[in-house]
C-alpha cells in the first residue's frame, strides 16, 4: 500500500483497539487496509485478475471470509445448481 494509505489507517484506527497493543493495532491496521483495496461489488475486473484471484483462492482454501467476517465463496452441490438453473441432470 501506498505511504498515505497506510498514514490515512492510521490515523482512522479506533484509539481503543490501538490501545490494546501493537498486536492488535498491526491486525486492525491491516484488516482495514485490505478492506479499502478489496475488489467491491460491481467493480469491472480484467481477466488476468480474475485469474489471479481463483488461482489465489485455491491456493488459500482456509481463508474464506473478508477481514470483516463475510463469507468470500459458497459451496454449492450438485442438486442445488439443478434447482436452481430449473434442470435436472
Amino acid at each position: 500500500a501506498s505511504p498515505e494509505r497506510l498514514i490515512d489507517a492510521v490515523l482512522s484506527a479506533d484509539d481503543e483497539r490501538a490501545s490494546t497493543g501493537f498486536q492488535d493495532l498491526r491486525r486492525v491496521l491491516a484488516a482495514g487496509m485490505a478492506c479499502r483495496s478489496a475488489v467491491r461489488f460491481n467493480d469491472r475486473l480484467a481477466d488476468e485478475d480474475i485469474r489471479r484471484l481463483l488461482s489465489w483462492s485455491r491456493a488459500h482454501p482456509s481463508c474464506a471470509a473478508c477481514p470483516h467476517g463475510r463469507p468470500i465463496r459458497l459451496t454449492l452441490t450438485l442438486p442445488e445448481l439443478e434447482q436452481r438453473f430449473l434442470r435436472k441432470a
